[in-house]
């Protein structure tokens, strides 16, 4: 126990001495500061990987069909899915409605 200026008594800090405490902030502050670091790191790899897999692709001239040529490559195919029917994905139970067609905007 120790006295407090007033003459009473004061149970110690719980977290233990103030060089505890400092020590302490300081070893979660460099954790922060590497955890920081890291996920910079990590962002730019990823930014790498993906312009190297856009360089690499090829782009389909019609998506009507498969063209054999590309087997193995990296594919890059865009185009407007229609659909009157919803999909289903019978292995995880999974239904989606199919798309609407018109102005998502209402006035």
């Amino acid at each position: 126990m120790t006295t407090t200026p007033d003459g009473g008594s004061a149970a110690p800090s719980p977290s233990g001495s103030p060089k505890r405490v400092i020590i302490a902030r300081a070893v979660l502050l460099i954790f922060g500061i590497g955890c920081v670091i890291l996920a910079q790191s990590l962002a730019k790899s990823s930014a790498s990987d993906l312009g190297q897999a856009r360089a690499a692709a090829v782009a389909m001239s019609s998506i009507d069909r498969v063209d054999p040529a590309l087997e193995g490559k990296l594919v890059l195919a865009s185009g407007h899915a229609t659909s009157t029917q919803g999909a289903v994905d019978p292995v995880f139970g999974v239904t989606v409605p199919p798309p609407r067609t018109g102005s998502a905007a209402q006035g």
